[in-house]
């Protein structure tokens, strides 16, 4: 099969009209700010137009202040600022409006496997990492020795 790889701007305007017409959409995930949760190159993300209100631990789609397209975590969010965090960062947060938001991951396609994003247990997971954000470092290392990229 042939593959093509197109500019991220076709790619995420045609998922947001996709998007915007109550369809999901499939997207391959690339970069590891997502580590240890979504691997980048093997992970695809079923993304779903925002239907109810996001809450904290909540992993988006968003365009932040600076205009870069993010796949990122919610670890705060107030009426004006949304303030996002990769769980593979060792500590940096982006920031975006709350209508940068372009949708929310609801699943994340695996091979065949299909692992849900919101579901109590993967926000307690989710919590747990935030919460050893001073150790993450060291884990991701031993993590990439055991998974190689």
């Amino acid at each position: 099969m042939k593959r093509i790889t197109l500019p991220n701007e076709i790619v995420i305007a045609e998922a947001q009209k996709l998007i915007e017409e109550g369809q999901d959409v499939l997207l391959r995930v690339k970069g590891n700010s997502m580590l240890p949760f979504i691997r980048g190159g093997e992970d695809f993300a079923v993304l779903r137009k925002v239907s109810q209100s996001l809450k904290r631990w909540d992993i988006v789609l968003a365009q932040d202040l600076n205009g870069r397209l993010i796949i990122h975590r919610i670890i705060d969010i107030t009426p004006e600022c949304v303030t996002l965090m990769g769980d593979g960062n060792l500590g940096y947060v982006e920031y975006c409006a709350p209508d940068g938001i372009i949708a929310r991951l609801e699943n994340i396609k695996r091979g065949e496997r299909l692992i849900e994003c919101n579901t109590s247990w993967a926000r307690r997971k989710a919590i747990v990492w935030y919460h050893l954000r001073p150790a993450r470092r060291y884990l991701l290392a031993i993590y990439r020795r055991i998974k190689p990229l």
